[in-house]
This record gives structure tokens, C-alpha cells and sequence, in this order.
């Protein structure tokens, strides 16, 4: 597997803008799955699921599908708070976050519907509390401009294959990495 870490620059701005070159296959988009206990005896109350372990509550693949929705908000609005918070530790993120958030900080904005997760590929949970998932993501087409008087630039959507570092932390799962792998 070859896997690409993104760089300091703008193709690194975050995935959904930017990094939108290899094609792959069609499978149908991944519907969320909803939380629904199976019995009235397991309906949480607010007092039972505070107590709960936060990774008996939240898959991993739960975690990719929230990581990705914070991502499309931060693109849309360039609030990086939300996506920082499940990314602590990533520096891939870190970046992403701070060239989106600078785009908006110099009057710019980016229009897009952002990602759509396609498929979780694989689920790696051998690496102790560390977990990679690699997951395939369509990426809407993106109008931006990089600040208030930059010119405004248009990129193709795409299909593009990733891989996701999680680590389990007290609080929950945590993003620690992000790669581009090579199709």
C-alpha cells in the first residue's frame, strides 16, 4: 500500500477542496446507521450514559462518519474548533485547519457539498489502542477563493481513497493521522 502524508500546502487546504485525483469504484453512498437500543431496558438515561465507556458507545466507523461531518462544516463555514476537538494530536488535521481557517480569516470562502463517505474499506484494530480505517470518500466539486481579492478558482470533484489513524483516548476516539493512499 502506498500511502502519501499531506504536506504544508495548499493541496493539503483539507481532502474535500483539494485533494480530489484518483477514481475508484461506484459503489452506493453509506447511510448512517442509526442508534436504536434493542430493548426499553437498554434506553440510556442522561445519568447511565454519562457512565458509559466512550468507545462501547461510538464504533470507529461512527467516529469516520462524525470526523467527516465536522470536516464538511469547517469547509463550509471555516469554524475549525468542532474539527479540531476530534483530531487532538493530528498533525495532518492541524494543518488542514489552519489553512482552511486562514482562507475565511482573509475574507475568502469555499463552496461545496464536501464528502460523501462511499465505503469503509478496511478496519485495522491489531495496532494495541490504535485503529486505522481506510475508507473511500466522493468528493463534491469546490468553487473557492483563497482570500477576499484572489481570483476565484473552480476543482473537479472526485473519488479518493484514505486512511484515518484513530486512537482511544478516556474521552473517546480521537483522530492522530490522515493519508492519502495510492489507488
Amino acid at each position: 500500500m502506498c500511502v502519501r502524508r499531506f504536506g504544508p500546502t495548499l493541496a493539503a487546504l483539507v481532502a474535500p477542496v483539494l485533494l480530489l485525483s484518483l477514481a475508484a469504484c461506484t459503489e452506493d453512498p453509506i447511510a448512517p446507521e442509526p442508534v436504536t437500543p434493542s430493548s426499553p431496558a437498554e434506553s440510556a438515561s442522561p445519568s447511565t450514559e454519562a457512565s458509559k465507556d466512550p468507545l462501547a458507545v461510538e464504533t470507529p466507523q461512527e467516529f469516520l462518519r462524525r470526523w467527516v461531518e465536522a470536516l464538511n462544516r469547517m469547509t463550509a463555514t471555516g469554524e475549525t474548533s468542532a474539527f479540531l476537538e476530534l483530531g487532538h494530536g493530528c498533525r495532518s488535521c492541524a494543518r488542514s485547519a489552519d489553512l482552511m481557517g486562514g482562507i475565511y480569516r482573509r475574507g475568502g470562502w469555499v463552496r461545496t457539498d464536501g464528502w460523501t463517505l462511499v465505503k469503509v474499506i478496511k478496519v485495522d484494530q491489531t495496532r494495541g489502542p490504535a485503529v486505522r480505517i481506510e475508507f473511500l470518500i466522493s468528493s463534491a466539486s469546490s468553487t473557492f477563493k483563497k482570500s477576499r481579492r484572489a481570483e476565484t478558482q473552480t476543482l473537479e470533484g472526485g473519488r479518493v481513497r484514505y486512511e484515518l489513524t484513530l486512537r482511544s483516548l478516556a474521552a473517546g476516539w480521537r483522530a492522530t493521522g490522515l493519508s492519502q493512499v495510492a489507488q
